[in-house]
């Protein structure tokens, strides 16, 4: 009797689930009956899970009250999950004009991530349909049609909407053998000149397209590495197998960021905020519209044009004054595409969560990442309510903004460093899904093990593919919008050698096809011969129909 009155008067006791499962298998032990054990279960029940842990019975209060991990363990999955992704943001092109608004697009990235790839896509999407426009002007060359369409582009992206659009209305009406227009003399002046300035600008702007592939590369192979060696290691209690699936499943959370470092380190940056302007006033072309003073061109916030942050095109919704695109199902594709990539890695990791015993949707885990999310919609809804309310005071507008996309990123990176911390390390965090006794990770390790070279590698798998499969498969799209950017001042096409391998492959298999049909058809007249000559004249008609 007196052996159940064991750790009746314990309390503020520090959690750790193997110690709370030594508990847990002592007061079964010594006293199946109990109070602090739930009937027939043999497992503690919740109420003295708080009691030991001196936790609050409030759970928005309990939630908050959690014991750190070590300082090594969180430094090793710090360096496994979060270091990599780190150093792909890192990678992420900031426009040159200041400071600010290079750290705008930044946190705007970072704290709205549907906001900042609808506009990479809007962007892209703008110049492919240059780039097919101009094709389909008097047989232009593939290469000559990116060299404009980058022309225009930087117009724009240097607030000269006035001429940019006299070179696509010179394009457009064949207008360089005009005399009369100022713009272009003769046909020889016009290639030359706008050829020498196209090849000017694209040597003048810095794109880390390689680079940005080797860290996503990286930050891949880390992750299943790490995995792997989650896979291989034995059971420990002070480090279980849940938490580490729990880790990789965060990180799939941030993985929002990273279609937009992609589609921007394809249309990169130039060197200067100045030297676009400096180009092309020393191109020799008639321009009287463009900037001529350096702080005209955007280190002041007011002056700064619509596209000169391709990642904030806060002038992309149909309903403004003067939008990019005016076709609203394009606008709803754009803006769909940005959401889908982003929830592919939210989903893949509430997915993954939700069957880590104690799983459910009211784990601690699952509420973090569900609040990330909504953290990012929210964000983006304010953002369309700032673009359209106050873009009529562009300081006041820039700052809404700012600040915005400064507290979506605050909650985001508290969240992580909670998390990171050790959020898991709380009795609550534990708790079955019914909500009346603890389900420690020691009673659950062999659900997990069997997950784990199943169920999690193939959520894994698929959430990684299917955001690969989507991203390849936009910029396969955007294709010619991706080469106006990434174009150099030589002749050469823009992925030539990626356009010639898979012209290659695609003679390849076109060959083996033929090979294979020809094989196949050869097969079926020796068949029909053979049966030619079993069965003779009378069953040569039910034999070709039988083959037809």
């Amino acid at each position: 009797m007196a052996n159940c009155t064991l750790y009746m008067n314990v309390t503020n006791l520090a959690f750790t689930t193997e110690s709370y499962w030594s508990i847990q298998k002592n007061i079964s032990d010594l006293c199946p009956n109990h109070p602090y054990l739930k009937p027939d279960t043999a497992t503690l029940t919740t109420e003295a899970a708080r009691h030991l842990a001196g936790l609050s019975n409030d759970d928005f209060i309990s939630i908050w009250q959690f014991w750190t991990y070590p300082t090594d363990l969180i430094l090793v999955r710090f360096q496994a999950w979060k270091l990599p992704l780190i150093a792909l943001v890192a990678l992420f092109p900031r426009p040159p004009h200041s400071k600010t608004i290079g750290l705008l697009a930044l946190f705007n990235l970072l704290g709205n991530p549907i906001n900042t790839i609808a506009s990479l896509i809007l962007t892209l999407d703008c110049t492919r349909l240059l780039v097919q426009r101009f094709r389909r002007q008097n047989g232009m060359s593939y290469k000559r049609c990116l060299e404009l369409v980058l022309l225009v582009s930087t117009l724009r992206y240097v607030g000269d909407e006035e001429d940019a659009a006299d070179v696509e209305d010179t394009v457009w009406e064949d207008k360089s053998l005009d005399t009369n227009r100022p713009m272009a003399v003769n046909t020889e002046r016009w290639t030359t000149q706008h050829e020498s300035t196209a090849h000017a600008l694209a040597a003048d702007r810095t794109t880390s397209f390689l680079p940005v592939l080797v860290t996503l590369s990286t930050l891949l192979i880390s992750i299943f590495f790490a995995y792997g060696k989650v896979v291989r290691a034995p059971w420990r209690p002070s480090e279980p197998w849940h938490v580490d699936i729990y880790s990789i499943a965060f990180s799939m959370t941030l993985l929002a960021w990273v279609p937009g470092v992609l589609f921007a380190c394809t249309i990169g940056m130039p060197q200067s905020g100045a030297s676009p302007c400096r180009i092309l006033r020393n191109s020799g072309l008639h321009l009287p519209n463009l900037p001529q003073k350096k702080n005209e061109i955007p280190g002041i916030i007011i002056n700064l044009p619509p596209s000169a942050v391709p990642s904030w095109r806060y002038d992309r919704w149909p309903w403004m004054k003067h939008p990019p695109e005016t076709s609203w199902r394009r606008w709803l594709c754009h803006e769909v595409t940005a959401l889908v990539l982003v929830t592919i890695g939210v989903t893949g990791a509430l997915v993954q969560s939700y069957f880590v015993p104690p799983g459910g949707f009211l784990s601690c885990r699952l509420k973090a990442q569900l609040t990330i999310c909504v953290t990012y919609i929210i964000s983006y809804v304010f953002g369309i309510l700032f673009d359209t309310w106050c873009h009529w005071d562009r300081r006041l507008h820039f700052w809404l903004v700012m600040s915005k996309d400064v507290v979506s990123l605050l909650i985001v990176a508290t969240i992580v460093a909670i998390t990171v911390a050790g959020s898991l390390n709380t009795p609550i965090c534990w708790v079955s899904r019914d909500r009346d006794c603890m389900e420690l990770p020691e009673g659950t390790k062999d659900v997990v093990y069997d997950r784990l070279r199943s169920f999690y590698p193939i959520t894994m798998g698929l959430t990684f593919g299917l955001l690969l499969v989507a991203s390849l498969a936009v910029a396969g799209f955007l294709y010619d919008g991706m080469a106006v950017y990434v174009q150099t001042d030589d002749d050469e096409t823009p992925f030539q050698w990626l356009r010639e391998a898979t012209q290659a492959l695609c003679s390849v298999v076109a060959r083996k096809k033929k090979k294979k049909t020809r094989g196949r058809r050869r097969r079926n007249e020796c068949e029909l011969g053979s049966s030619l000559e079993m069965h003779g004249p009378m069953d040569i008609t039910v034999e070709i129909d039988d083959y037809q």
